[in-house]
């Protein structure tokens, strides 16, 4: 579950499955030239890669939390964009 406060994202770990909130029709929705402003992190992953490609300036995604938050599998969903 996501939301944004400002440019940061907030995942929040439900501890259970949502069904198709990482399918590939999800993931394919967030690769544009355009900004979105569904709190994601696709989204957080296609602003990172927009200022690579668009900006040529380098770009870091923290991902921060407590054991058991959700780093690594959040980390998961990064990579895979």
């Amino acid at each position: 579950i996501y939301t944004f406060t400002g440019p940061i994202l907030i995942a929040v770990n439900p501890f259970k499955s949502i069904p198709g909130i990482y399918d590939e029709e999800v993931l394919k929705s967030f690769i544009t030239t355009k900004p979105s402003t569904k709190p994601h992190v696709f989204n957080t992953s296609n602003a990172s890669y927009r200022g690579i490609c668009d900006r040529h300036k380098s770009q870091t995604v923290l991902i921060s939390g407590e054991s058991g938050a959700g780093k690594t599998e959040t980390t998961k969903f990064v990579m895979k964009f």
